[in-house]
């Protein structure tokens, strides 16, 4: 409590000796002054408030406002991308289209890749061939007289599935724009 009466009694003593300096030095040379020059000093004080509000509160918060505003929309445009490809693999679960085929076998995953890209008819071999070193199971597959797009389109779900592709050989087929693939695919 007796601080608070100090304070208080400080306070009111600078607004004293303010008051007396306002009366005393301002007000006699605010006076001396011609009356244009009175007027300037009076719309400099009005103005200045005003000029140190805007430009140095109100444009910045307009700037961080629109900053926030531009943040806003890319994080939204962010989570509808997000949506879109939660959709996207949704509906590819739901369609079975692009699994992922590791939980079969590597013949199985193979077989259906072959199926879904318009290959199978034209595989003429399929055979397993182990590592004895590592365990590992490999596929030697051959295909002949493949239209050379499918054949692209094979090799690139293999590599999608994230198969490993061993060996790759291409031979020009018995017609115009048809090859002959083999390929050695692991997993």
């Amino acid at each position: 409590m007796a601080a608070t009466s100090i304070n208080l009694k400080s306070m009111i003593s600078i607004i004293k000796h303010s008051d007396l300096w306002l009366k005393g030095e301002l007000l006699p040379r605010y006076q001396r002054l011609q009356y244009r020059e009175q007027r300037l000093l009076l719309l400099t004080a009005i103005l200045l408030p005003v000029v140190v509000i805007v430009f140095g509160l109100l444009l910045p918060l307009q700037e961080y406002k629109e900053g926030l505003v531009d943040e806003v929309k890319s994080v939204q445009q962010l989570a509808l991308e997000a949506e879109q490809l939660a959709l996207t693999l949704k509906q590819k679960a739901l369609n079975g289209g692009d699994n992922d085929f590791r939980t079969g076998n590597l013949l199985s995953i193979v077989e259906q890749l072959a199926r879904q890209t318009n290959v199978r008819r034209f595989m003429t071999r399929i055979q397993p061939h182990f590592l004895a070193a590592n365990n590992d199971q490999q596929l030697k597959v051959k295909l002949k007289n493949v239209p050379y797009a499918d054949a692209v389109r094979f090799t690139n779900e293999l590599a999608l599935m994230r198969l490993n592709l061993v060996r790759i050989k291409i031979n020009a087929g018995a017609g115009k724009g048809v090859v002959n693939l083999q390929l050695l695919v692991g997993n």
